[in-house]
């Protein structure tokens, strides 16, 4: 499942290659004319959606039951908002922005600012989380600035010149990846513990719009103004995809199981490729009335990593409970400590209460399917039924004596095919 935003809210599902809208959310309005939706983000197990409308105040609204969104919230401690983000792993905290510099943690339990970040010169673009919430990357009107929030180190530690930068992802399983994309077509990849270019691609002619990473770390794919769909090899910088379609490409995510990518299109399309069969694709439906501006999958499991510097992950999946084996993990200089552990502790429930979370919405989501089916099941048969006057105005002897009669037909004309064919 995935949102979508124009001018209002959708989400969708898709199976046999049909794009289903299950639920639309419009906005309330502050004034004027329907505002488009600038900014979309899930909270970790998929319950809530902050969404930010343009020249409005945030708002959040419930996504328990993926067929009846509402409102639930509108974020009126800070004014002026132009980007906002939930964290990771809460729904309690929003990092909230806006044309002012000003940059606060908001607290959706108390409805009230936590903390202030800080207020940095000039309009804030977007807001991003890499995906352990330690660092929130901040794109303002000509720099890229890095705030880390972790144990005994609260700051920005990390600036990086971006000048024309259009829109800003962290890798979901690489805590220090970071990929820029500019208005001239360029997506530079940054290591931000090492504070240094790893890499720049310039595969479009005009503004980046968005950027999705693969979980598995070897691909990421990129949209541009210039109608095209990049997909690109993270190690080698090797395109391994490039195609050009109708309309300027506005956005794009890739699902959580790294198999699929959905991108808006400026006319207001949708279009869902199989990233496996290189761009294959499956699906193209009208859904907006004007551009899609965002697109977002909801949030799958965390991956859990070893924590060491560089881009190596040990993934812990079933297999690793499974094999009843002991590991031994160690941190980066072969030294035990407490806060190690802890901190590996911790990533380890966080992991085990999103899943469960992910598995609970996914389970709720096939038995409303379920349901649906068999309701219209028996609707189908109620129709049929109907449709039969011996079920109408017939007493009980006339229906078998009508069944008996369409027996007798049916057993009658098998007969002769028999002879005939003799």
């Amino acid at each position: 499942m995935f949102a979508s935003v124009g001018s209002v809210l959708k989400l969708h599902t898709w199976s046999d290659n049909q794009l289903e809208q299950i639920a639309t959310f419009n906005p309330k309005k502050s004034h004027g004319p329907d505002p488009k939706i600038i900014s979309v983000s899930w909270c970790h197990d998929n319950s809530y959606i902050a969404l930010l409308p343009e020249d409005s105040q945030p708002q959040i609204v419930s996504s328990k039951d993926k067929r009846n969104i509402n409102l639930v919230h509108t974020i009126n401690a800070l004014k002026d908002v132009t980007a906002v983000t939930f964290k990771n792993h809460t729904k309690r905290n929003i990092a909230l922005a806006n044309k002012l510099g000003e940059i606060v943690i908001y607290d959706t339990k108390n409805r009230n600012i936590n903390s202030k970040i800080a207020c940095l010169p000039g309009f804030i673009k977007f807001l991003e989380y890499n995906y352990r919430d330690e660092q929130l990357a901040i794109l303002g009107e000509n720099v890229l600035s890095i705030f880390v929030e972790h144990e005994g180190m609260n700051g920005f530690i990390k600036e990086f010149q971006s000048e024309t930068s259009t829109i800003i992802k962290y890798h979901p399983s690489i805590p220090n990846l970071i990929a820029v994309g500019s208005e001239n077509g360029c997506v530079t990849l940054w290591d931000t513990d090492k504070e240094e270019k790893l890499s720049s691609y310039q595969k479009h002619s005009s503004s980046v719009t968005g950027i999705g990473f693969s979980r598995s770390q070897k691909m990421m794919v990129t949209t541009g103004m210039d109608n095209k769909i990049c997909v690109l090899d993270n190690s080698s910088s090797d395109c391994l995809f490039k195609m050009s379609i109708h309309q300027a490409v506005t956005s794009v995510d890739i699902s959580p199981d790294d198999f699929y990518i959905a991108a808006g299109l400026e006319d207001g399309c949708i279009c869902i490729y199989d990233i496996r069969d290189p761009l294959k694709y499956l699906i193209c439906a009208q859904v907006h009335n004007s551009s899609v501006n965002k697109i977002s999958f909801e949030k799958g499991p965390v991956i859990v990593e070893s924590l060491h510097d560089g881009h190596s992950l040990t993934t812990i999946n079933g297999s690793d409970f499974c094999d009843n084996r002991k590991a031994e993990i160690t941190n980066p200089e072969g030294k035990n400590n407490n806060n190690f552990e802890d901190n590996l502790k911790k990533e380890l429930f966080k992991m085990v209460k999103t899943q469960m979370n992910y598995l609970e919405t996914q389970l709720a989501e096939h038995c409303t399917k379920f349901q649906s089916f068999i309701n219209k099941e028996f609707d189908s048969i109620h129709n049929a039924m109907g449709r039969w006057d011996v079920f109408n105005v017939g007493d009980t002897n006339e229906i078998v004596q009508a069944i008996d009669t369409t027996d007798v037909k049916s057993t009658k004309s098998v007969s002769t095919r028999k002879s005939t064919s003799y």
